[in-house]
């Protein structure tokens, strides 16, 4: 936790499994509704997610989408990486360079 509170930006990073994100972290998420009151210590995010499918990233975006919005946060980035299926998938994935452009351009 005290890590989460010295930061600048926050990173969500998410495996979708049945065309959501986690209960793990669903749960993290609902836990900071609370704070949308009385507000943060940062205000930039950015949304990662990867799956062993496409085209089902939908709900988790929307998702981010409207907790961004409530809370007035900055989205640096929603990526969307597909087809992870195996170990070391990410290594192959044309989607790499994008996540490593994010990374760099995130200060």
């Amino acid at each position: 936790m005290d890590t989460f509170k010295r930061s600048r930006y926050y990173d969500f990073c998410i495996t979708i499994y049945w065309f959501d994100m986690t209960a793990q972290l669903k749960t993290v998420i609902d836990r900071m509704y609370a704070g949308g009151s009385t507000g943060f210590h940062f205000h930039k995010t950015a949304l990662l997610l990867d799956a062993g499918a496409d085209h089902i990233f939908d709900a988790a975006i929307s998702q981010y989408k409207a907790m961004t919005s409530y809370l007035k946060w900055e989205d640096l980035g929603i990526i969307c990486v597909p087809n992870m299926e195996d170990k070391g998938s990410m290594k192959e994935s044309s989607k790499l360079g994008e996540v490593i452009q994010l990374a760099k351009s995130i200060k």
